[in-house]
């Protein structure tokens, strides 16, 4: 028998997971949120993969019969269902790159859980001491970088990492505390307690407040509950190692450091008034949106539906701890209470799950999982999430339940049973591979086409076509369509007497204009690019085209009410149409949302001096 810990599919993956904050790839200009769970899901296809074949080469694994009760089960469950009454199918489904809140990730989670619950204790140890290790070699590389090279964290896929650093730092902080006391030997000793002093030292370069309020209550909790549970020597040192950190945390906090020591620039977030104005109403429409969310998408996909463009340079944005961007809110969203109430489970099971195994004594690993896992389900309440820290608390709560109870195992050993499962981890595997590797493309088609928008407008549309073409989402399709617009005006521009070229152009960004809106019904950007690029046909185009518009602009105003843009763009297309008055009620309304609003201003004063 090889239990799976001892197979190379769960190496492979896991050996990817730890490394995940240094993989980068500088050259292709993908979104670094996009592309760490492209890779992930790359490497999950390649390890089922793997598995697959190791089952046809009569190699039974063991598999434990509760695994599947376990904490992804509902999470994906609740997706599931949300996604079939949603209708949502494709990429919502998945998201562009696996991100976070997308029914993709909650899959890895789920993964990872299972593997965590499958690796052997010597496994276990080992990742969680190259955790710590490329942890620390990562905040003090980036470090350097950032002083001494900025221009190479410039644009690249490394700055993506700063969000998350923090909160990887605090979980490689816990798990290395946790540890210095259990190696065996001088060296690995000394090794060790140098890990954690440079790891919690990495907090004056690099910390969010929200990581540093979390991992001091983390440490401060298992201090105390270690103190209450000490039984000799080994168990009296941890709590007062705890004790030291955490006073070191807390000093930090004290003196009021409102983030990273070197000049990385922050991520604004919206505040929770943003989010009462603009995400709540959403949620609260309809009772299956307030149970189950709109659908197993990404946080970032549903609030670019309702966000107003103008709360950009507000100053109702903010990266502080009231920010209301947050894995709640995200699961609320996405997911509904139904989902918030799965995702719940995590933090409270493992606070379960620690008392009752302490009952009966405690492994140092074990408790280097559970302060992990607590961490990572507490920093993903109260700020947004990132794809390392979910699925790296998932693979520690897998320890953390593998080491705290033996459980009964499947064993798919003979050849009948080995050849299904075979083939199930062969589609899966096939599934994963298909859909990370044209995320992939798709995600570098469009990068290169946003880049070349304002080189070569002709290039700039053959690329972001080729990206609608190979992963379909309405802010590819949106994109393309107005691209190949812009390149029909070009060559209306050098030559009217090219009347096919440009009707070629000008139809498939209708086409792709349509297919935005059909693909992401609650977009309201689609729908509103779909209106501009129509207002732009009216009066020379087809008669349909006013209709069109007018029907585009409604929705849009339908799925973002606060958003002023829409309403001045409704009045954009009341002055081509001739109905001044209309347009002038447009605008009004407009500038009561936003005083300010240069464009609607500009155009008030035009119609005012018409004769």
């Amino acid at each position: 028998m090889h239990r799976f810990g001892n197979s190379l599919a769960p190496l492979i993956y896991a050996a990817m997971l730890v490394a995940l904050p240094v993989i980068v790839i500088p050259f292709t200009g993908i979104v670094p949120e996009l592309q760490k769970g492209i890779l992930v899901g790359f490497v999950l296809g390649g390890a089922l993969c793997v598995l697959s074949l190791q089952l046809l080469l009569s190699r039974a694994i063991e598999v434990p019969r509760s695994l599947f009760a376990y904490l992804g089960a509902p999470l994906v469950l609740v997706a599931g269902v949300s996604a079939y009454i949603s209708g949502i199918s494709g990429t919502p489904l998945w998201g562009m790159g696996f991100e976070w809140g997308s029914f993709g990730s909650l899959v890895l989670f789920a993964f990872s859980i299972a593997l965590g619950f499958s690796v052997s204790h010597h496994m276990a140890l080992l990742l969680l001491r190259f955790f710590t290790a490329i942890v620390v070699l990562t905040a003090y590389a980036s470090a350097a970088l950032l002083t001494f090279a900025p221009e190479v964290i410039s644009g690249s896929t490394l700055a993506g990492a700063w969000p998350d650093l923090s909160f990887l730092i605090g979980a490689a902080s816990l798990v290395s505390l946790a540890l210095t006391y259990y190696e065996e030997g001088y060296f690995l000793r000394i090794a060790q307690g140098a890990l954690s002093i440079l790891a919690l030292a990495a907090f004056f370069l690099f910390f969010e407040t929200v990581a540093a309020s979390v991992l001091a209550g983390v440490l401060i909790a298992i201090a105390i509950f270690l103190g209450i549970r000490s039984e000799g020597d080994f168990a009296q040192r941890i709590p007062l190692l705890f004790v030291a950190s955490a006073a070191f945390v807390l000093a930090l906090l004290a003196l009021g450091v409102r983030g990273p020591g070197l000049s990385i620039q922050s991520v604004g977030r919206p505040s929770l008034f943003v989010t009462e104005i603009v995400a709540v109403p959403g949620v609260l429409s309809t009772l299956p949106h307030t149970l189950l969310g709109t659908g197993p998408g990404t946080f970032a996909a549903t609030w670019d539906r309702h966000r107003p463009v103008e709360f950009n340079a507000t100053p109702v944005w903010n990266s502080g701890v009231d920010s209301a961007y947050s894995g709640v809110l995200t699961l609320l969203t996405t997911l509904g209470l139904l989902g918030l109430l799965s995702f719940l489970l995590w933090p409270f099971s493992v606070v379960a799950h620690l008392a009752s195994r302490f009952a009966h004594g405690h492994s140092v690993v074990f408790l280097a999982s559970a302060a992990c896992a607590l961490f990572s389900s507490l920093s993903l309440l109260f700020f947004p999430g990132g794809l390392p820290l979910f699925l790296i608390g998932a693979l520690v709560t897998g320890f953390l339940f593998r080491f705290g109870k033996e459980d009964a195992v499947f064993r798919p050993s003979g050849l009948f049973a080995r050849i299904m499962v075979a083939c199930v981890c062969g589609i899966l595997s096939l599934l994963f591979l298909w859909v990370s590797t044209h995320q992939f493309a798709a995600a570098l088609y469009h990068a290169r086409g946003i880049t070349e928008l304002s080189i070569d407008i002709r290039k700039a549309s053959v690329s972001l076509e080729k990206a609608a073409g190979t992963w379909s989402t309405s802010t590819y399709e949106r994109d393309a369509s107005r691209a190949l617009f812009l390149d029909g005006l070009a060559i209306a521009s050098k030559s009217t007497e090219d009347r096919e070229a440009i009707r070629t152009q000008v139809d498939k960004a209708l086409r792709l204009a349509d297919k935005s809106v059909k693909t992401d019904p609650r977009d309201v950007n689609a729908w509103l690019s779909r209106g501009v690029l129509y207002i732009q046909l009216v009066p020379d185009g087809p008669e349909s085209s006013a209709q069109n518009a007018k029907e585009s602009l409604e929705k849009a105003q339908a799925l973002g009410p606060t958003r002023p843009d829409v309403l001045y763009i409704r009045a954009a297309l009341e002055v081509r149409l001739g109905d001044e008055a209309k347009a002038r009620e447009y605008l009004e309304q407009a500038l009561k949302l936003k005083p300010d609003y240069a464009d609607a201003l500009e155009l008030l004063q035009s119609i005012k001096e018409l004769p």
